[in-house]
């Protein structure tokens, strides 16, 4: 009895060695190479992890995107005029974010709806943020992801000001699951790409996104700004 016992126990074992542990990596950063073209599958684009040169293959989230007038427009709507196509597996929920902005100012990007055109890039921010403090924006609810895992990127700096010191993604409920970037803004009004690697989940999980508000950009509203989100499946 005690050997079937043991016997029985070694596919759970095994199982358990199997089993991947979630984790989430900072994969890496794109400052200078896209600028508008995130879409643009002739740019080349070393972190694409899919291999189509086209960031957000399985989706994406751009804030206010496609605005039209000469003056800041604040709209208390996160999701008000965005441009959105993200995949079945992600929900994307405000958890401090307070708005959305667009501005003539801020950086142009690709318009994913009309391959070779641009549009005004805007913004989801937070307000209230004391200087130097980091604090969450959105959470993102993933459900049946591709097993391989997803890369996950947040565009910043497209922004001419406000923009983060520091974004950070962390899986709720483990605080060992988390990665950051620092996101130095020696590159404004233009996007800049940040991607972290998420592995090893199952079930549903969320994760919530982090920003760090930037003392070093005359930054005396205490706002943080992030342009948009893409997902990828990792390969």
């Amino acid at each position: 009895m005690t050997i079937y016992r043991l016997l029985s126990c070694i596919p759970a074992a095994f199982a358990l060695l199997g089993a991947e542990a979630a984790q989430i990596a900072a994969s890496g950063a794109d400052t200078t190479t896209t600028r508008d073209a995130w879409r643009t599958a002739s740019v080349a684009k070393p972190l694409d992890v899919d291999g189509d040169n086209v960031y957000g293959t399985d989706g994406y989230l751009m804030f206010q995107t496609g605005y039209s007038g000469d003056k800041h427009v604040v709209k208390p709507n996160v999701f008000a005029d965005a441009s959105d196509a993200l995949p079945r597996y992600v929900t994307v929920l405000p958890a401090g974010a307070t708005a959305s902005l667009g501005s003539a100012k801020f950086a142009m990007i690709d318009d994913p709806t009309e391959p070779g055109s641009d549009l005004l890039s805007g913004v989801a921010l937070v307000s209230g943020v004391a200087p130097g403090a980091e604090v969450s924006i959105f959470k993102l609810v993933l459900k049946n992801q591709p097993a391989q895992g997803v890369r996950v990127g947040v565009m910043v700096n497209n922004a001419v000001d406000r923009n983060p010191g520091a974004v950070r993604l962390a899986l709720d409920g483990d605080a060992t699951v988390t990665a950051t970037h620092h996101t130095a803004q020696s590159a404004r009004n233009q996007a800049c790409y940040f991607f972290f690697d998420v592995t090893g989940l199952s079930g549903t999980s969320t994760l919530t996104l982090y920003v760090t508000e930037d003392t070093t950009d005359n930054n005396k509203s205490g706002e943080v700004r992030i342009g948009g989100l893409t997902f990828d499946t990792l390969r």
